[in-house]
């Protein structure tokens, strides 16, 4: 399990559905971090799948590791 860091990470947004508001990243080590979509920085709370992203980890729920303050690079 990666350590929980304020490094900012990048990867793509692997999986979300708009119902529940839940998700995947997928880092660009290759591994997987879930997120809810109050973890979306801008407020929006829905984000594209294949969406290019920078992220934190930080500690979750039941001691899970997830992604947040999740950000779609501009420019």
């Amino acid at each position: 399990m990666a350590p929980v860091t304020r490094t900012i990470r990048t990867g793509v947004v692997d999986q979300f559905d708009d119902a529940r508001g839940l998700g995947t990243l997928l880092d660009d080590d290759g591994r997987r971090y879930g997120f809810h979509c109050t973890a979306i920085a801008d407020g929006t709370r829905r984000i594209e799948v294949g969406a290019r992203v920078t992220f934190v980890l930080a500690a979750g729920h039941l001691g899970r590791v997830e992604a947040r303050q999740i950000m779609q690079p501009t420019g």
